[in-house]
């Protein structure tokens, strides 16, 4: 699913030049002094604070009176930090890749057993809770969405991936599938040409949270690899790949819920489209295979 929607979300080159700025230049400009203070003390004076303000001085003293030496130094260091953010943008890209991956059998097979025989005992006393259950019985309502909660807090559908942002984004596509029949990978690009400005913004933005989210965890690792040279530094990882975290699971469940939505809300609206009239009906799984055949084209 990720690859199939995150695709047609792209900014355009002002909103690039200023995401870069607030999400990545900046931070690049802190990880570099950051740096700096890292080298300066190291591991064994790491929270001396006068040897870091007498290295502060030697730094100013060395520049002192030479304008054009200063200017380069600076010069160079923010190119450093736009380089250390490239890197970090491109880190953050495969941090992504690995939260939603399904493969390789051997790297996340074990966390997605583990996920699976969690969501196997949940659905199955979800499931014997409901045999024989008198849902005009209030308690008994409550107990079933309890059970029903406890599931879906491991995910939608049967886990397949070794994380649960992971499953939450992959369920879109097997939630859409079974409901309507409609494959994503054809439907949504279609879907997305008839859906409203308001609606395409808020995926948009979901989309750009999700993609600051796991930048963050990138700076996280940049982080956690400074605290060879400085611990403080890699306390400092630690917490900000947590934040990512938390930041990427709500961001993740913001998007699959927004694109899940804008199907069961307008995919009768590109069922006309495609078919040329109007469709007032609740879309069917028949009415998605058709659309899929029309979209395939063979393929």
């Amino acid at each position: 699913m990720t690859e199939a929607v995150i695709g047609l979300l792209g900014d355009s080159g002002k909103q690039l030049a200023q995401r870069f700025l607030a999400t990545l230049a900046l931070p690049g400009v802190l990880f570099v002094a950051v740096t700096s203070v890292a080298v300066a003390l190291g591991q064994r004076h790491s929270l001396d604070v006068d040897r870091l303000l007498s290295a502060t001085d030697r730094v100013i003293g060395r520049f002192d009176g030479r304008p054009v030496p200063a200017l380069l130094g600076a010069v160079a260091a923010a190119l450093t930090a736009c380089a250390i953010a490239t890197v970090c943008s491109s880190l953050g890209s495969v941090v992504q890749r690995l939260w939603v991956a399904d493969r390789p059998r051997w790297l996340i097979g074990g966390l997605a057993d583990r996920r699976r025989r969690r969501w196997d005992t949940a659905d199955k006393a979800f499931a014997a809770a409901e045999v024989g259950a008198d849902r005009t019985v209030r308690e008994q309502r409550r107990e079933l969405a309890d059970l029903a909660a406890a599931r879906n807090a491991i995910a939608l559908v049967r886990p397949a991936r070794a994380t649960w942002i992971g499953d939450r984004l992959g369920s879109v596509s097997a939630r859409v599938w079974a409901e309507y029949g409609v494959d994503l990978s054809f439907g949504w690009p279609r879907l997305w040409l008839v859906l409203p400005d308001p609606v395409r913004s808020d995926i948009r933005q979901a989309a750009r949270d999700l993609e600051a989210s796991t930048t963050l965890a990138a700076w996280g690792i940049l982080y956690l690899a400074l605290g060879l040279l400085w611990w403080p530094a890699a306390l400092a990882g630690l917490a900000t790949i947590a934040r990512s975290w938390t930041r990427s699971r709500t961001a993740a469940a913001t998007l699959a819920d927004l694109v899940e939505g804008a199907f069961d809300i307008h995919l009768s609206t590109l069922l006309s489209s495609i078919h040329g009239s109007e469709i007032t009906a609740t879309p069917t799984f028949a009415d998605g295979e058709r659309l899929n055949l029309r979209l395939r084209k063979g393929a």
